[in-house]
């Protein structure tokens, strides 16, 4: 788990490296609509183009069966 999440903020990191005016809030507000199938404003959309989201998605995705798996639980879909 502690190398998913490492992998998660230093994908963070290096996006707001890369696009310093993108914000958290921003980046999980796009990654919530995406999971949701809802459409996304232009900006979301070329933070998504950026594979930022998707890979956002991964590693959160990779997290959530980790941890679940640690607790000896089945995996879940991520909402």
């Amino acid at each position: 788990m502690r190398e998913l999440e490492e992998q998660l903020d230093a994908h963070r990191q290096r996006q707001q490296d890369l696009f310093p005016q993108l914000s958290l809030t921003e980046m999980y507000n796009a990654l919530k609509k995406v999971r949701r199938g809802e459409a996304l404003t232009a900006k979301e959309t070329a933070t998504h183009e950026q594979e930022l989201i998707e890979i956002l998605r991964e590693l959160h995705d990779k997290l959530v069966t980790s941890v679940f798996a640690a607790y000896g639980q089945p995996r879940r879909r991520p909402a």
